[in-house]
């Protein structure tokens, strides 16, 4: 059981860590491309807005720059979904675990270890299975 539960920290974990990294490079990749359209066309233009929406879809690289931007905002939000379910899968093992541990240590030599166990897991896995609260 305690093996599932670093496990199912350890997917928690890659999915908030490919959440960030796409909104991330998909917030870079939007700055940069503002200030391209800003530094190119708006500013030689004299900020005419006819000429600027001429400009920006007569060209097809433009159009191609903006869906990957739109494409790496789907992406960040389909690794947000994910953060969030393995998140919760995560917390609802977790709080299983702190509340069948009178089952899972009966004898009282085993409860006087599960401090120990506890102890461990917070310190190599940071999972607090001391209170179920965040």
């Amino acid at each position: 059981m305690l093996q599932n539960l670093v496990e199912r920290k350890r997917k928690y974990e890659m999915y908030k860590k490919k959440c960030f990294n796409t909104q991330f490079v998909t917030f870079i990749a939007l700055m940069t491309y503002v200030v391209y359209l800003y530094m190119f066309i708006i500013k030689p233009t004299g900020g005419e807005i006819p000429v600027i929406f001429h400009t920006i879809f007569s060209g097809s690289h433009h159009t191609f720059i903006a869906l990957l931007i739109v494409s790496g905002y789907a992406t960040a939000q389909y690794f947000k979904k994910k953060e969030d379910k393995a998140e919760t899968e995560f917390n609802n093992l977790r709080c299983e675990v702190i509340r069948k541990s009178a089952e899972l240590w009966q004898k009282p030599s085993q409860w006087q270890n599960r401090h120990e166990v506890f102890t461990m897991m917070k310190s190599e896995y940071d999972i607090n299975l001391f209170h179920e609260s965040k």
